[in-house]
C-alpha cells in the first residue's frame, strides 16, 4: 500500500529502479492480473466474434442453397408446363384430323348407298301448293346470315357448336364444308366473312388460324344441301 502515496509511477516500476539502486524487484502482481484479465478478455471477444461469422457465414450458404432449390423447381415447373400445353395442342389437332377424316368416310358411304328415285313416265297430277310459311320475325342474328347462301347457314347450324375451352382450325373447318357440301360450295373468302360474323375474328397460332370458343358436333351428320 506504500505505492499510493509515491503515485501511479510506483507501483508500474520496480521500487529498487526508483531508488536507483541496480537489484532487481519483482513486478507488481495486481499488474500481471490485469493483463491477465485483458488478454482473457480479448480472446473470449475474439471466439464470440469466430462464433458469430461462422453462424453467418452458414446461414447464408443455407439462404443461397434454398434459392437456388427454388429457383431450379420453377424451372421444372415451367418446363412441365409448356410440355402439358404441347401435349394437349398436339393431341387437339389429333382430334380434329380424325373428326374431318370420319366425316369424309360417312360422305362417302352416304354417296354410294343413295338410292335415285327414276323420274315418272306418266301424266302426274299436279300437287296442291304448300300454304305460305308464316313470315319470321327479323333479329339481329338472322340480319347477319340474311346473305349467307344456304348451305353455309345449315352447315354452321349442323356441326358447329359453342364451347368453352375449345377451338376450330380455319382450314380444316371450310375442308369440312367443302366435303359435306352437296350444293356448289362459296369460295374460301366467302366462308371466312360468315364465319367471322357467326364465330367472331380467328385467333393465329403457329399452324394456322383458330376459331375459339367453338366445336365440332359429334355424332350422326346429315348432308348439307343448298
Amino acid at each position: 500500500m506504500e505505492c499510493l502515496g509515491g503515485g501511479w509511477i510506483a507501483c508500474i516500476l520496480p521500487t529498487d529502479l526508483l531508488a536507483g539502486e541496480g537489484a532487481y524487484t519483482p513486478p507488481n502482481p495486481w499488474w500481471t492480473v490485469l493483463a491477465a484479465v485483458l488478454l482473457l478478455g480479448l480472446w473470449i471477444a475474439a471466439r464470440l466474434t469466430y462464433t458469430w461469422v461462422k453462424a453467418a457465414v452458414k446461414a447464408i450458404r443455407r439462404r443461397v442453397e434454398q434459392n437456388f432449390q427454388l429457383r431450379q423447381a420453377l424451372v421444372d415447373a415451367q418446363k412441365s408446363l409448356t410440355e402439358s400445353q404441347k401435349a394437349l395442342m398436339e393431341s387437339h389437332d389429333l382430334y380434329q384430323d380424325v373428326l374431318v377424316r370420319g366425316l369424309s368416310e360417312q360422305r362417302q358411304e352416304i354417296a354410294s348407298t343413295q338410292v335415285h328415285t327414276p323420274a315418272s313416265t306418266g301424266a302426274d297430277t299436279p300437287a296442291a301448293p304448300p300454304p305460305p310459311a308464316p313470315t319470321p320475325k327479323v333479329t339481329k342474328v338472322d340480319a347477319v346470315v340474311k346473305a349467307e347462301p344456304d348451305n353455309v347457314v345449315a352447315f354452321f347450324d349442323a356441326f358447329v357448336v359453342p364451347s368453352r375451352g375449345g377451338r376450330i382450325k380455319a382450314s380444316a373447318l371450310f375442308a369440312m364444308y367443302e366435303e359435306r357440301c352437296a350444293g356448289a360450295p362459296v369460295s374460301s373468302q366467302a366462308f371466312y366473312r360468315s364465319a367471322k360474323a357467326r364465330l367472331g375474328a380467328s385467333k393465329r397460332h403457329n399452324d394456322g388460324n383458330y376459331y375459339r370458343g367453338y366445336a365440332l358436333r359429334d355424332g350422326v351428320l346429315k348432308v348439307v344441301t343448298r
